[in-house]
């Protein structure tokens, strides 16, 4: 009996692994060329002392104009408990993001871009390449959606830093529950970012909501929570950020 609940395990964990690998695999060959790495530069002052620090994350190409999708904190950054500083402090302390470039797999020199606009409820910003030539970008499909529900894995890509190779890699997580305030949008535990069904459709985009962070010391997050907001909801703020691609930028 103990022989074959061990050869039953060993069937299923190679089944498991059989899934894994087809959706790595169909995750890079669909979406891999669309992920970039973002390298920032983060300035914070306080009391007229400024500090600067630099940065990278991942972003992800979503129009073929040069339109990039990215955590919020990237072109709007602040502190996670900004809203428990006293008004005095708020108004001494300030934080900003500059010198935005656009980092390719196997290429030396970066593309420029600058902060479009973002979207506090989502938890993203955009960018925009500034001077694209006659690159021809590969893009994720943000219109290509598919209904994410509870009980549901999804798939983040993140693209490495230069020191790994600029890689990609796939991480996941599960979909917990459902909530409708203070937003309709899902409860998560797993990788932030662009979130992807097994088939590789968008399923909508995991932010951390800061705003309960130490309220809930009973909590196994301690009140922070990660949240996956609608694909379809998504998408229509990327057709804003999309509308401002062809204004001037501000001087």
């Amino acid at each position: 009996m103990l022989l074959l609940c061990l050869a039953l395990m060993g069937n299923a964990s190679a089944d498991y692994d059989k899934e894994g690998k087809a959706i790595f695999k169909n995750l890079m060959t669909q979406h891999a060329d669309a992920f970039v790495r973002v390298s920032y530069v983060m300035v914070s002052s306080y009391m007229g002392q400024e500090e600067t620090q630099q940065s990278s994350t991942t972003g992800v190409i979503i129009d073929p104009k040069g339109l990039i999708l990215v955590p919020r904190m990237v072109v709007e950054p602040s502190l996670p408990n900004m809203s428990k500083l006293t008004p005095e402090q708020r108004v001494s302390f300030k934080m900003s993001a500059r010198d935005f470039q656009i980092h390719f797999p196997g290429e030396d020199k970066p593309l420029e871009a600058e902060a479009l606009t973002s979207d506090a409820d989502q938890g993203v910003g955009w960018l925009k390449i500034k001077s694209l030539g006659e690159r021809k970008l590969k893009f994720v499909d943000i219109a290509a959606t598919e209904p994410a529900e509870p009980g549901m894995s999804y798939y983040v890509v993140e693209r490495l830093e230069e020191r790994y190779g600029e890689k990609p890699i796939m991480s996941w997580g599960i979909i917990q529950g459902q909530i409708d305030l203070p937003q309709q949008a899902h409860i998560v535990t797993g990788a932030l970012g662009l979130a992807f069904s097994a088939r590789g459709k968008v399923l909508g985009y995991v932010s951390a909501n800061f705003e309960g962070m130490g309220n809930d010391s009973f909590s196994m997050t301690g009140g922070l929570r990660m949240l996956l907001t609608p694909a379809k909801r998504l998408h229509s703020a990327n057709l804003r950020a999309a509308s401002l691609l062809n204004e001037p930028a501000a001087p």
